[in-house]
């Protein structure tokens, strides 16, 4: 299992960062809650904004369109130690 940070469109409306996972096949497969940028030092904090904003070049992510597909929201990859992979999805 691999994540990166995507866009998501919730169903008000506004636009978040969120953690997007997906299986080996690279088929997403959930993702987090809304997230913050975050890290122990100003530098990790600055790479984590810099994988954010990659994030950003992706598509939207529709909130309404991953549910009806069945989709998961399994939490945070952070705290659950998956691979970061930029190019997913």
């Amino acid at each position: 299992m691999s994540w990166n940070y995507r866009v998501m469109k919730l169903h008000n409306g506004d636009h978040v960062i969120c953690e997007a996972y997906y299986d080996s096949t690279g088929r997403l497969n959930g993702w987090s809650t809304a997230v913050e940028p975050m890290g122990e030092t100003a530098q990790e904090l600055a790479q984590d904004l810099t994988l954010m904003q990659y994030g950003c070049g992706h598509p939207v992510l529709l909130l309404e369109d991953l549910e009806a597909a069945g989709r998961q929201q399994p939490g945070s990859a952070k705290t659950r130690g998956i691979t970061y992979e930029a190019d997913a999805g």
